[in-house]
């Protein structure tokens, strides 16, 4: 196992030194655990590890394939969402029409090939789930702004299973404690919103909160913060644009769960 870990290593150490990118900037991934510059050291800025570089080409062949999987599952996903207690009427089922499957394909594909190009592969296992159920996810609440209960725990389950193997790949073990402390606490920010919003919040986004904490506390503490700033600052958007149409009720999931892929954007481009 200690020799698998090492050769991962030294294999992103070769690869990084060797690899170039002009059209982005050369993805970094920063120890969550790590606070220091150098061994013996316990001052200055967070370690920068070297990554494994993604190719262009196996990163879009890796998204194709988990789109069309998901498409693939897609259906017998929706018939087995049980209504919302609070709204029977609705049927997760009924939303399984080629237009919801196309849509799934395109996003799940496109924002794939970039999450995977900007991340290392050890880090896969976290986002993989997001990247195909987290689509889901966000069409199923732009369309009935409900988030499926038994999803979203589905979702968390695979992220939380992703951050171990993950921190196993990187010998990181403290990456578990960034995943553990930024679920907790990003749903424990918003079950308060939740609380004290008088059923303007959805428990739903409570959920949702907490997955993408798992995934940006694994990654690093910067797309952490990244993740969510930026996720509440589209939903802030998208709501001035909702309130201008005369509408008063919209669905807050999708703006965070972009705010994942523009947090790997941002963070590469300020690496």
């Amino acid at each position: 196992m200690a020799a698998l870990r090492a050769n991962w290593r030294a294999t992103a150490d070769s690869a990084a030194a060797s690899y170039r990118r002009p059209w982005l900037p050369r993805p970094v991934v920063v120890s969550p655990h790590c606070w220091h510059s150098r061994p013996g050291c316990n001052t200055g800025p967070p370690a920068r590890l070297p990554v494994v570089p993604t190719p262009p080409l196996a990163a879009a062949a890796t998204a194709a394939l988990l789109a069309v999987c998901c498409v693939a599952l897609t259906p017998l996903l929706l018939s087995w969402l049980p209504a919302p207690q609070e709204a029977p009427q609705v049927r997760f089922d009924k939303l399984a029409t080629r237009r919801f499957r196309l849509l799934t394909l395109g996003i799940t594909a496109s924002l794939g090939w970039l999450c995977l190009t900007l991340i290392d592969p050890s880090l896969w296992p976290v986002w993989l789930p997001l990247i195909s159920l987290g689509t889901v996810l966000g069409l199923i609440d732009a369309q009935t702004t409900f988030l499926p209960f038994r999803l979203s725990y589905l979702t968390l389950t695979l992220v939380s299973l992703g951050a171990l193997a993950s921190a196993w790949l990187r010998s990181d073990p403290w990456s578990l404690v960034w995943a553990a402390a930024g679920s907790a606490t990003a749903a424990g920010l918003f079950w308060l919103l939740w609380r004290f919003s008088g059923e303007k919040f959805g428990f739903g986004d409570v959920r949702l909160a907490a997955v993408l904490g798992v995934v940006g506390g694994a990654t690093s503490p910067q797309v952490l913060y990244w993740m969510f700033l930026l996720g509440t600052l589209i939903g802030a958007i998208w709501a001035i644009v909702v309130r201008l149409q005369g509408r008063h009720q919209f669905a807050y999931g999708p703006a965070l769960l972009l705010g994942a892929p523009a947090a790997l954007l941002l963070n590469a481009a300020l690496s």
